[in-house]
């Protein structure tokens, strides 16, 4: 009786405990809901962004979270944010921008780890002193969110937080005894004297010190008493306008780019012998490059000296071969000697040399950056055809100034490319097709490329009509327009095209080195890779063009092949048709074509395919297909 009597007991009093710690955990969520109204309450949240703090689970609330477990509120994810959303078939995007009051309902969060409020609008509001007593904070980002004043010295009572704040007094930061990452980038520190390198000199935890645009003028003679032990990356871009001696410090990436700093590079630089990225780009350093960087090259992967006023050779200890003057040679060896570099920029130089040889092996090698430099004066042959190369056409392309044959077919570029190659006066060859251009077809293409041969557009999404300017174009041997939204009628003048009117044009800037090109013609068809010299084409097909065929056209002896498939021309096929002697391939199909099929068709003796299908022709001519 005894025993039951005690299971009884134990029964109720775990039932009581379930029951309180329920209770007390029902009315802890209702504390913390009750606490997060309060805070958006003192919020401007002209954007509407906190429409969905509603309802009895605020862990369903936008920008919180909760932990998995207890369901207590941990995060506040409130940075500035860009919202798209799907509405009757259309996208509407709205920023969601907080302004407004901090309220200390906030401590009533008692296990908020995460509070980000940046690249919101406070409007010059200071940051409230109530944020150092969130006790549980391991993170707290206020940047770019316009508060001001000074940082409340409270803060120091964090002991383990990551910080990213705008600040104007370091000297409270020597009591995050724990802290990991400092970045102080953006912020206006200009009245702080040296005294800053032994504040952030005292936090011996210290991984990560992003000082960059800081405006801090000076950095102190001598960084002997530096121990940052823990130290591995620090970033002081567009920071300072003095560079003066630096220790030996064991970091793995140092950044003084975009900054005004001048005279010769420092040879302590190759003291970093455990440096993977040095970054000393958008400056004004002169004179030679040290011997002793030499140092890096067993860790390097990321060194970057462009847009500077560097002279002289690259050191031997680079293991690249020395040489006079500005004149930097890269060796074909290149690949041997920097095993690991996956990032190379000698952009904004005077190199004369091509290096495509030996940056070929760099099988590591992920971005390359050779811009504004002097070494392809002689290059004329340009292939990026059958990539993935997205974007337009850019206008440093016309700067070569040998280039004669351009082929950037079979990739995703798109845009308007009338302004991209409009000083590309000298070109022989474009081969544009099959990517995303759109506009109109550019009537100084007729005004520019006298001398131009091949012109193929097919395949991208062209519109307006063919400008006669095109007539101008008088050597030329392929004109392919087709596959685009191309309209009105067919010029004339096209029948004026020398280029059609001779078996073996007579170009003198055609080499034997064209044989090393190609293009890809639809011809009988199918989609066949042509090279040099390529057949007389022209390609009008799949457009909308309309009109009759110009009996013009009939004056292109020389033509192989001629495609007008896929419009809306009308008319007749005009009558001397057959004094295209040579020609192999005529397609007429899918037209509004209508009357007799000339008999002179049956006179051109090279005809192998023939396509009249699809209009409405009178059968009773004599006719030839394939």
């Amino acid at each position: 009786m005894a025993s039951l009597k005690t299971t009884f007991l134990l029964l109720s009093f775990n039932f009581l405990l379930l029951s309180t710690k329920g209770l007390f955990g029902w009315e802890y969520e209702k504390m913390e809901r009750q606490a997060l109204l309060k805070f958006r309450e003192g919020l401007k949240d002209p954007s509407n962004g906190l429409s969905s703090w509603v309802g009895q689970d605020c862990c369903t609330w936008f920008g919180v979270g909760c932990n998995n477990q207890t369901g207590n509120v941990i995060k506040l994810d409130l940075k500035r944010q860009f919202v798209c959303n799907q509405l009757a078939g259309s996208e509407f995007c709205k920023t969601l921008t907080l302004g407004g009051e901090l309220s200390p309902s906030l401590l009533d969060l008692k296990y908020l780890n995460y509070l980000d409020l940046s690249y919101n609008d406070f409007q010059g509001i200071p940051i409230p002193n109530f944020i150092g007593s969130l006790n549980k904070l391991s993170f707290l980002d206020h940047s770019y969110a316009s508060f001001s004043g000074t940082i409340p010295p409270h803060l120091g009572n964090l002991f383990s937080f990551s910080l990213n704040l705008s600040v104007s007094n370091l000297n409270w930061l020597s009591g995050l005894s724990s802290l990991q990452y400092l970045s102080l980038s953006g912020v206006s520190t200009s009245k702080a004297t040296t005294h800053w390198l032994q504040v952030v000199n005292m936090l011996p935890s210290l991984v990560e010190l992003d000082l960059s645009d800081c405006q801090l003028q000076n950095l102190p003679q001598t960084l002997q008493f530096v121990n940052f032990a823990s130290l591995s990356v620090i970033d002081l871009s567009q920071f300072f306008q003095d560079l003066s001696g630096c220790g030996n410090i064991s970091l793995e990436e140092v950044d003084f780019s975009w900054n005004m700093l001048s005279g010769n590079l420092p040879s302590s630089l190759g003291y970093f012998e455990g440096l993977k990225c040095l970054h000393l780009s958008v400056n004004s350093f002169s004179g030679p490059i040290p011997e002793n960087i030499g140092n890096l090259s067993s860790q390097i992967y990321n060194l970057d000296l462009s847009h500077n006023q560097l002279s002289g050779n690259l050191p031997g200890s680079l293991k690249f071969t020395l040489s006079a003057s500005i004149d930097l040679k890269i060796p074909i060896k290149i690949y041997q000697e920097l095993l690991q570099l996956f990032i190379l920029d000698l952009s904004m130089n005077f190199l004369n040399s091509s290096i495509l040889p030996s940056i070929n092996k760099l099988k590591n090698l992920l971005f390359v950056d050779l811009s504004n430099n002097h070494f392809m004066q002689n290059l004329y042959i340009v292939d990026l055809s059958k990539n993935n190369l997205s974007g337009g056409i850019p206008n440093s392309i016309c700067s070569l100034p040998g280039l004669k044959w351009l082929q950037l077919s079979n990739n995703n570029l798109s845009g308007d490319f009338s302004s991209s190659l409009k000083n590309c006066s000298h070109i022989l060859a474009v081969d544009l097709g099959d990517n995303r251009f759109s506009g109109i077809i550019p009537k100084w293409i007729g005004e520019r490329f006298f001398s131009i041969v091949a012109l193929h557009l097919q395949g991208n999404m062209l519109s307006g009509n063919i400008p006669e300017e095109l007539c101008n174009c008088t050597q030329i041997q392929v004109l392919d327009l087709g596959h685009n939204s191309l309209s009105g009628s067919i010029p004339t003048c096209l029948g004026r095209l020398g280029g059609y009117q001779y078996l073996y044009p007579t170009i003198s800037l055609i080499d034997a080195h064209f044989n090393l090109v190609h293009m890809d013609l639809v011809l009988k068809g199918r989609q066949l890779d042509y090279g040099y010299p390529i057949i007389n084409t022209i390609d009008f097909s799949q457009n909308n063009l309309s009109g009759e065929i110009p009996i013009e056209l009939t004056n292109l002896s020389k033509l192989d092949t001629l495609n007008l498939s896929l419009n809306h021309l009308t008319g007749k096929i005009p009558e001397n048709i057959g004094d295209l002697q040579y020609v192999e391939t005529l397609d007429f199909s899918c037209n509004l074509l209508s009357g007799p099929i000339p008999q002179s068709m049956t006179s051109i003796t090279a005809l192998s395919s023939l396509n009249l299908s699809y209009n409405d022709f009178e059968c009773d001519s004599s006719t030839k297909e394939d």
